[in-house]
């Protein structure tokens, strides 16, 4: 299972065509990154893979990684292995008969041979007139199926326009929107939500600058805290990522391979027990995406490993939010922790992650303090404001 999952890895890594598929396979790859991402030994493997994927040295660390994981973690090798025996349905294949030479096959029982064209009982003669009778029909056709649907959209149009059933509305667009339509700037206005836009246009990042700033920088970290050498990053997801697979529910984290993903590690330094803080960021296009990326995202966590527990932060910190911890023995006889949370804030999703690789209890009073910070930060960023919301008591 080793040597197939890491096979699948720096195939869809390399653009590859993978042994279960495309749709398997970006599965599988999104789901080891996950895992292998939590680790040093993990992160400097996939950093390898990015670089060159058909690296022999940096197969070779994937293996190790994954074993290691595997090892760790049962629930894990469980889940590689129920995608690795969920490949995507073949595609139905059509291949023309060979009994029909010369001819173009349209359907079961219909070809065109020669000079004659025959849909099932049907035989069209295929004549210089007969050939511009179907043009002139198939332009009739044509023009009549864009009526149809212009005339569609306008009545679909006025049907929703403001104080309209069926009948043309006649608004000018210069009117100033009445109070609790959309458009209102009237805070109080009907529909709207806790930002003050309106149903279905709640506020989003603009893109990654704003997202970057979202996430803590060194002015707002405590003292003795510093961010590791290559962070923040941005990448958009490279294969669909689901989060419940092992409870047969499938929700999104990451529909398509358009979805921006920003990250950053911290060193915390010595005054506190853990050893490093990672804090992931996915900003939606709506309020609906970001509430099932949120659910992908817990499920994600509490699926980590046989060890997760749920957890309490300090109190709900923006819209929603999680928290879970794990503790785990390596082979060399060390028990890790990890405190986790998730937080969502409209449109945009959080995790953050906090480790203690020298053994140890996990910090849930720290984790509430970025959790609350990467809340705060967020709320700020979707107000249209510079973030300055600071880490910490």
């Amino acid at each position: 299972m080793v040597l197939t999952a890491v096979r699948i890895l720096t195939d869809v890594a390399s653009g590859a065509a993978t042994a279960v598929g495309t749709e398997a396979g970006e599965a599988l790859a999104g789901l080891v990154r996950s895992r292998l991402g939590t680790s040093e030994g993990g992160r400097a493997a996939l950093a390898g893979l990015a670089a060159d994927p058909a690296d022999p040295s940096v197969t070779r660390e994937l293996e190790e990684a994954v074993r290691e994981a595997l090892a760790a973690d049962p629930d894990f090798g469980r889940r590689l292995t129920a995608v690795l025996a969920d490949p995507p349905a073949v595609a139905q294949v059509y291949t023309v008969s060979p009994s029909n030479t010369d001819s173009i096959v349209i359907g079961s029982g219909s070809t065109v041979r020669r000079s004659q064209i025959s849909l099932g009982p049907l035989t069209i003669n295929n004549t210089r007139s007969v050939r511009g009778t179907l043009v002139g029909a198939a332009a009739v056709l044509l023009v009549l199926l864009v009526l149809g649907g212009y005339g569609a959209v306008q009545l679909f149009t006025e049907d929703r326009s403001p104080g309209g059933s069926g009948a043309t509305s006649g608004r000018n667009p210069d009117d100033a929107a009445p109070s609790g339509a959309p458009g209102s700037s009237d805070p109080a206005a009907p529909g709207a939500s806790a930002s003050g836009a309106p149903d279905g246009s709640a506020p989003v990042l603009l893109g990654v600058e704003q997202a970057w700033q979202i996430l803590p920088d060194r002015a707002s970290l405590p003292d003795g805290w510093k961010l590791a050498s290559d962070s923040p990053t941005a990448e958009r997801c490279r294969s669909t990522r689901i989060g419940g697979l092992a409870g047969g529910e499938r929700h999104y984290i990451c529909r398509s391979s358009s979805q921006l993903d920003v990250r950053s590690v911290y060193e915390p330094g010595i005054a506190v027990s853990f050893t490093e803080v990672q804090i992931e960021l996915l900003p939606y296009t709506g309020v609906e995406e970001a509430s099932e990326a949120y659910i992908g995202l817990k499920e994600e966590q509490a699926a980590f490993g046989g060890g997760t527990q749920s957890a309490d932060l300090e109190k709900q910190f923006g819209d929603e939010s999680a928290a879970v911890t794990v503790m785990y023995t390596r082979s060399d006889g060390v028990t890790r922790a990890q405190a986790r949370s998730v937080v969502r804030v409209g449109t945009v999703v959080a995790a953050v992650l906090v480790i203690h690789e020298n053994g140890g209890a996990p910090d849930l009073g720290w984790l509430s303090f970025l959790t609350e910070a990467m809340a705060a930060r967020t709320q700020q960023a979707l107000d249209g404001e510079v973030p300055t919301a600071t880490v910490g008591p």
